[in-house]
């Protein structure tokens, strides 16, 4: 598979460019080797991606991609852009000066319907852009990026130039599972020309949680039909290492990969699997997502009880209320503290785990009662 690695295309705050060079030195150990630069809120790369950065920002670009350079990584520039082909070429050249190679076109969430129509235009901006930008490779992201054949990707898969890489994201924005069948007739269509998004374990759709479980669910059949495998981390670019660590054991181990196996490794590399077993017991729903999940969740009573029994502080010194207390403090600094990631405060978490999704109420009922608590 050549290429394993990151896609920033997250929603949210981008990544600071400390994060991202965190990233690149941790490839390393991953064994990834393409950084897909992305993010939706970089106003450059979006809403205003007409614009030209400026130089102080484009002095960061050629930093990373330096850095990419020595450690043998690709870094791939993506801009999400409007139909005015000059434009994007001139937009794209002028990170070409820098020393980037690779190019992306995002046209995925848009105002626009998938269509005939959109898909001319669309095979037009990138066709275009390969003959005029010469890049090494260029990727796109569809406006339709998952779920079934359709009159749009029919279409684009015909006048796209046959040497341009096309993004996708399974039968599912976010799909709990992704086997072989459902890859299959894409590469029908596109030919062996698909990179896989992967959107675990983002969690820009649900802010409350954090996805710390082992990826799962994905066939290791994929792996021989697809040309690469790209995962979009967290909004927290150091905490995503953890669940980015069984990714890597998937890419190495395939057949025999077993989730629990990799999740355990992953921990002991931080050394954090004490205070992990304790998050995960009182609150798996922060750590568990569509494709990640335990069988066992607490019921939303056992946490009223709960509630009821932080409320009353003074009462709280039966060594059961002090067991339970104590392993949520526990649960609490694995994210405050053990997770070493410098951007995690107190605030930014308190704000993090409010959340208005009524399953989880009493959750975030203890949440923020633990974190505005002294002790």
């Amino acid at each position: 598979m050549e290429i394993r690695g990151v896609v920033e295309g997250f929603y949210g705050p981008p990544y600071r460019w400390p994060d991202r060079f965190f990233l690149i030195k941790e490839f390393r150990n991953l064994n990834f080797n393409y950084y897909l630069y992305g993010p939706k809120e970089d106003p450059f790369h979006r809403k205003e991606w007409q614009k030209f950065y400026p130089e102080g920002e484009l002095n960061k670009f050629k930093r990373l991609c330096n850095e990419c350079r020595v450690r043998r990584i690709t870094l791939n520039y993506a801009l999400s852009p409007g139909a005015e082909v000059d434009l994007v070429v001139m937009k794209l050249n002028q990170l070409k000066k820098v020393g980037i190679r690779e190019f992306s076109l995002f046209f995925d969430d848009i105002d626009a319907k998938p269509s005939i129509t959109l898909a001319k235009m669309q095979a037009g901006i990138a066709n275009a852009a390969m003959v005029r930008i010469k890049p090494r490779r260029l990727l796109v992201c569809p406006t339709q990026y998952s779920g079934k054949r359709s009159p749009y990707l029919e279409t684009l898969s015909k006048l796209l130039d046959k040497r341009i890489y096309l993004l996708w994201t399974g039968p599912k924005i976010v799909s709990p599972k992704i086997a072989r069948k459902d890859l299959s007739w894409l590469i029908g269509l596109f030919g062996n020309r698909i990179v896989l998004w992967d959107n675990y374990p983002v969690n820009d759709y649900d802010r409350s949680r954090i996805f710390l479980g082992p990826f799962r669910g994905r066939d290791p059949q994929i792996l021989r039909i697809l040309q690469g495998y790209l995962t979009n981390p967290m909004n927290e670019a150091r905490t995503s290492i953890i669940p980015l660590f069984t990714l890597a054991e998937f890419f190495k181990k395939r057949g025999n990969y077993n989730p629990k196996e990799a999740i355990t490794k992953s921990l002991k590399q931080f050394g954090l699997e004490t205070r992990y077993s304790m998050l995960r017991q009182f609150f798996p729903s922060r750590i568990y997502t569509r494709i990640s999940y335990e069988t066992r969740l607490l019921k939303r009573g056992d946490f009223k009880i709960l509630l009821d029994q932080l409320k009353s502080w003074q009462r709280f010194n039966l060594l059961d209320g002090q067991k339970w207390i104590d392993n949520l403090l526990l649960a609490r600094d694995l994210l405050l503290e053990k997770l070493k990631d410098g951007y995690i405060n107190q605030h930014k978490l308190r704000t993090l785990m409010i959340s208005k999704q009524k399953d989880f109420y009493f959750e975030n009922q203890v949440y923020h009662f633990l974190l505005t608590k002294n002790g």
